[in-house]
């Protein structure tokens, strides 16, 4: 129950290729989400993205019907302010909830990505793994710290991931890609 409303929520994430959105609005907006943007929009509003080692946040609001979505790029800004580290972008996402006169524990969050991808660039965070970890550590820890109820997650591996995620459903649909591009290192940690 979320402000006095029931809600009826299907939890779990959909595979690519049974897409068949839900009760779709008439008019959609389709977003694409590139490395360090995110998006904050409503009923009639698709997301989608690609990810690597990146890791998208699906926040949803089952009564309200809107939400948003990231594409982290890092863990940390380190005084920066750019939508690409997670702890900027879940700022943003609150502050898009605050003018929602809503609250974080009304939404449901999905969590995606965190692949391991980049041996060179994983040097830098060996104390979590690598990048790709260092960003599901940190985006957990940030939506568990703002009273978010994680719901579902697909995080980590070596392998990319397609999302789409429907605001007036709050369905999310994901596709693995099970082996990496040929111009990507089959095994990070061998190179």
């Amino acid at each position: 129950m979320v402000n006095g409303r029931q809600a009826t929520v299907d939890l779990r994430v959909k595979v690519m290729s049974d897409y068949k959105p839900k009760d779709p609005p008439e008019s959609i907006l389709d977003i694409f989400l590139h490395p360090g943007e995110y998006y904050w929009g409503e009923e009639n509003t698709r997301i989608r993205t690609l990810l690597g080692s990146c890791v998208s946040v699906a926040l949803w609001h089952p009564v309200r019907q809107i939400g948003g979505m990231t594409h982290i790029m890092l863990p940390d800004s380190r005084g920066s302010r750019h939508a690409k580290f997670a702890d900027v972008v879940i700022d943003m996402l609150l502050a898009d909830i605050q003018k929602s006169n809503s609250r974080p524990s009304e939404f449901i969050a999905k969590v995606f990505g965190g692949g391991h991808m980049f041996s060179k660039l994983d040097q830098r965070f060996r104390k979590n793994g690598h990048v790709g970890q260092a960003n599901v550590d940190a985006a957990f820890k940030l939506l568990n710290s703002h009273g978010f109820k994680i719901v579902a997650a697909d995080t980590g591996g070596y392998r990319y991931r397609k999302l789409i995620f429907d605001i007036w459903s709050g369905d999310v649909y994901l596709q693995r890609q099970e082996q990496a591009p040929d111009w990507v290192d089959a095994d990070p940690d061998e190179v």
